[in-house]
């Protein structure tokens, strides 16, 4: 009970302190007019300063505020679409890969149309019938003409000309040729010479071939002269 009363006395004191020194000071300060008033001046000075500051100041918190709710809207619509379109990726992925089992065949609804198949039309259309006059078409007349060409000393009349050929034994038998004219080439040297034109062997019909001569080497004296010195040369230089 003591402690009790003596802090009910001791707070009573204190209030009771600090409203007469405010009375006091309020006194002094209505006493004298000047002081009064150079205080007032002074708070409403300060008073003044210190709006603008804190206007501009609010002002600045609302725009930053505003700025950051425009930023995480933003930022929240970007997500979101981000989100769906992932969504979408994924929906069609698993689309995509569907196992085989949920292939399904179903029959075809004969009400559905089909498509048209304009080929099938086009063949059943009738058909383009060009006729013509009966008559055989004329054409060029054939005439064998006769021309002089230079000596071909190795020339195969039925197979370059008539393409008569002997079949799988015509290598062997080229090569026979080759060989056999190769050695008898000073004989057709000069009893044919290079720069005189000879009469060329005629046109081939089909399935026709040219005839054998029976005297495949005339005799002609420059021949025999020319093919006697060159075999005689070359027993010379066998020995």
């Amino acid at each position: 009970m003591n402690l009790n009363s003596i802090g009910c006395r001791y707070a009573i004191f204190r209030v009771v302190a600090f409203h007469s020194i405010a009375m006091m000071v309020a006194c002094v300060l209505l006493s004298n007019p000047k002081v009064a008033y150079g205080q007032k001046s002074s708070l409403r000075a300060l008073m003044a300063a210190q709006t603008p500051n804190s206007d501009a100041e609010r002002k600045s918190e609302q725009t930053d505020v505003g700025t950051t709710d425009e930023l995480l809207d933003q930022a929240q619509a970007e997500e979101s679409e981000t989100t769906s379109r992932d969504r979408r990726r994924s929906e069609h992925l698993m689309a995509l890969r569907k196992p085989v089992t949920s292939i399904t065949v179903a029959t075809l609804d004969p009400a559905m149309e089909t498509p048209k198949n304009r080929a099938a039309e086009l063949e059943t259309e009738a058909s383009i019938v060009i006729h013509s006059l009966g008559l055989p078409v004329p054409g060029p007349d054939r005439y064998t003409v006769g021309f002089c060409h230079q000596p071909l000393y190795f020339e195969q009349k039925n197979l370059e000309r008539c393409g008569r050929s002997y079949g799988f034994f015509q290598n062997a038998v080229s090569m026979t040729e080759f060989i056999g004219r190769t050695e008898l080439w000073p004989y057709h040297l000069a009893a044919e010479p290079m720069g005189r034109c000879v009469p060329t062997a005629g046109e081939c019909f089909t399935c026709e071939s040219f005839s054998t001569p029976k005297n495949p080497f005339p005799l002609d004296p420059h021949g025999v002269l020319l093919q006697s010195a060159a075999i005689a040369g070359f027993v010379m230089l066998l020995q």
